[in-house]
């Protein structure tokens, strides 16, 4: 027999209920040289306050408002972790695909862990320079 759980508070419920709220954030050289062809991005995420969804709708303005590429990486060890968090990538050949000893900083969207050996390939977006 399942256990009988509480109903939650009136309050709460009616919170969860409700409709999201929604922060907007635009680029007046972006609009005018992308127009119509624009990308418009929407997102519903746990921030709870209008300040800090401001805040959030500037920083993926500033990471999504140039033109993106997704490369692809393999990495060490088992990086299924990284998918959704912005890493600094590193390589010290001489200057493939751009990055350099510096690091550059990408959005990972990708992970498939190797089954026969201690790696990830990550697959990542990053701006374009």
């Amino acid at each position: 027999m399942p256990d009988i759980v509480p109903p939650v508070a009136a309050g709460f419920a009616s919170y969860l209920k409700s409709d999201a709220l929604f922060a907007t954030a635009q680029d007046a050289t972006i609009a005018a040289r992308w127009g119509a062809d624009a990308i418009d991005t929407k997102l519903v995420s746990a921030i709870a306050s209008a300040a800090d969804a401001n805040s959030e709708a500037v920083r993926q303005l500033t990471f999504l408002s140039g033109p993106l590429v997704a490369d692809e990486h393999i990495v060490p060890g088992r990086r299924h972790d990284l998918i959704g968090r912005r890493v600094r990538m590193r390589t010290y050949d001489p200057q493939p695909l751009g990055y350099d000893d510096a690091g550059v900083i990408v959005f990972v969207i990708g992970a498939v862990e190797s089954g026969d050996s201690d790696t990830t390939t990550l697959t990542v977006l990053r701006r374009l320079a």
